[in-house]
């Protein structure tokens, strides 16, 4: 048994013991990304270059992880594993990678390296935090998120060369 699914059976394990406990990750899993954007919003609101140009990664982020999404048609957890009872359901071969980890890890990312250090580590958090209840609710394999948080980076740095070759002149 890989890694990946270990880990993704150990996550879901602790599910459908607690109701509280349960609605708690299906909270974190489901409803972070809108916590994450718009703290991101409103730290970044009045430095509107930032805001702009990180909502702008994301989206682009986004819209690439999802061709990736369609091309390679990578199954649920809940799908591929008897052991898992998904908290929610959640499209079927549309794991990898996950669409709300490369737009939480997008904005975290963005607002490390252009606005604030400590303000992006508080994202970073919250973008693990949620992508860790993703896997828990049984949606998401802990490859999706490593995918997505490289892809996330990757969309960052490129962003960032691209911006400044044209808005730091």
């Amino acid at each position: 048994m890989s890694m990946n699914t270990q880990i993704t059976i150990l996550l879901n394990s602790f599910l459908h013991v607690s109701p509280f406990f349960d609605w708690v990750v299906y909270a974190f899993a489901q409803y972070s990304i809108f916590v994450v954007a718009a703290f991101f919003a409103w730290v970044t609101f009045s430095r509107l270059k930032i805001f702009i140009l990180g909502i702008t990664t994301s989206v682009i982020a986004w819209i690439i992880s999802q061709g990736i999404n369609i091309a390679t048609a990578v199954e649920r957890p809940f799908i591929k594993l008897s052991e898992i009872v998904p908290l929610f359901t959640h499209g079927l071969n549309d794991s990898f990678p996950s669409g709300h980890a490369i737009i939480m890890f997008t904005l975290a990312f963005y607002t490390y390296y252009k606005y604030s250090k400590n303000t992006g580590l508080i994202l970073m958090v919250l973008s693990i935090i949620s992508s860790l209840a993703r896997v828990a609710a049984g949606i998401h394999w802990p490859t999706d998120i490593f995918g997505s948080i490289i892809l996330a980076y990757i969309a960052v740095v490129l962003a960032d060369k691209a911006y400044s070759k044209y808005y730091d002149k």
